[in-house]
């Protein structure tokens, strides 16, 4: 009889549970899987306590290794980054040894590459020979810039020459089709998810408290899905563009789905309806609520994406940044224009309009 192959999987954000998730009950369900969940997310304790407590890993490791973040401009920004990162390679260095057992695993599964994730590699495989994966975290591992920013690291031109892609065996990808950059590995392709898949269903929904939920989405018509600029502090006046939502259709017709980020509600003061329950991963929701006769509409938020990319559900979508004169934040790089590919493939369920006239029409 195989003896079970012991894996690490490491996750920073609550996408990255999902998919972690979907592996465990697909491709690793007959190996002993630990996961590793970071302080980077929100209720990230309670998070770890739930998926402890659901039983569906063999292990769970939680870690507070959230980084400070400087501020570009800041006075002394260099010297104050190096040291920075000085004191987080420390401070990652003891929460590995004193966490982890270097000895155990013969498979790491990672979607980022930090400074945590490459210590954690090269610890591993200096005790053993270890098989590197890396597992994607939405649309940002498919474009040229993932790639990039593993090239750029001075730590992985220290700890690892080739850098970690160049050290993975294998990826997993629920849409291998749209990968933009070479992988010189193995490609897997992630079987999507599935509403009728009542096992993930249950584990998710325990994992997140989807019993939580006060809001059904199934119910309006048109969904906007709020992104991060006002937290992060570019200047795109999406409130206007909702009022002008709002006063073409009806308010009861109209949702808005806050960003999780941004620390104020701008939009119920304005007597225009949101949803109530923030914690809920926006994925989950899709598992639960049936969102088929809705109609998203953003700016450029990746979500709007998810329904059809990794549940097969071809809902429809309106992408309202072809009418912004300046492109805010990464829409302006290689995300933007790997978005503006999946609409360009998909013109009967993704919509571009390039002109006010033409996005209302579309509303009509």
């Amino acid at each position: 009889m195989k003896e079970k192959e012991h894996i690490l999987i490491v996750c920073n954000t609550v996408y990255q549970i999902m998919v972690a998730t979907q592996l465990r009950s697909t491709f690793f369900r007959a190996e002993n899987v630990h996961i590793v969940v970071s302080d980077h997310m929100n209720n990230s304790a309670t998070i770890a306590e739930n998926i402890k407590e659901s039983g569906y890993f063999d292990n769970v490791i939680y870690v507070r290794n959230k980084k400070l973040v400087l501020k570009q401009g800041c006075r002394f920004y260099k010297l104050r980054r190096l040291l920075n990162q000085a004191r987080e390679t420390i401070m990652n260095l003891r929460i590995i040894k004193k966490q982890i057992n270097t000895k155990l695993y013969s498979q790491l599964c990672v979607s980022n590459i930090s400074i945590f994730t490459i210590l954690l590699f090269f610890l591993l495989s200096r005790k053993r020979e270890i098989r590197l994966s890396i597992f994607e975290d939405g649309f940002v591992t498919y474009c040229n810039s993932f790639k990039k920013t593993d090239q750029a690291s001075l730590f992985h031109r220290i700890l690892n020459r080739r850098g970690m892609l160049g050290a993975a065996k294998q990826m997993f990808l629920f849409n291998p089709e749209l990968l933009e950059w070479r992988f010189e590995g193995e490609i897997t392709a992630i079987p999507k998810f599935s509403r009728n898949n009542s096992e993930i269903k249950t584990i998710l929904n325990r994992i997140f408290q989807f019993e939580r939920i006060k809001d059904d989405f199934s119910k309006v018509k048109y969904l906007f899905l709020e992104e991060s600029f006002f937290a992060d502090g570019f200047q795109v006046d999406d409130v206007a563009i909702v009022q002008a939502i709002v006063a073409k259709t009806s308010p009861n017709e109209v949702l808005v789905k806050l960003h999780p980020r941004n620390s104020i509600n701008r939009f119920t003061p304005l007597g225009i309806n949101t949803n109530s329950s923030l914690e809920i991963p926006w994925e989950l929701i899709i598992l639960n609520q049936d969102i088929s006769r809705l109609t998203l509409i953003t700016i450029s938020s990746s979500a709007a994406l998810t329904p059809f990319l990794i549940f097969n559900i071809p809902v429809k979508s309106i992408s309202l940044l072809k009418l912004l004169p300046q492109k805010p934040g990464n829409m302006s790089g290689d995300l933007g224009i790997f978005m503006q590919k999946i609409y360009n493939l998909h013109p009967d369920i993704f919509l571009s309009p390039k002109t006010e006239e033409e996005f209302f029409n579309l509303l009509k």
